[in-house]
């Protein structure tokens, strides 16, 4: 029987900067994801 490779907690863990969320900035009159699957969908209609 083999063990397995233990799991590291997060607070054990470090954070990499391709771990972190993605901000992204709406300015006035950019769509939401919602608004924009409307749209998409009105048009292929």
């Amino acid at each position: 029987r083999r063990e397995l490779p233990g799991v590291d907690s997060d607070e054990d863990r470090e954070d990499y900067p391709e771990e972190e969320p993605t901000i992204v900035v709406l300015k006035e009159g950019d769509l939401t994801a919602e608004e924009a699957n409307e749209f998409k969908k009105k048009k292929e209609e």
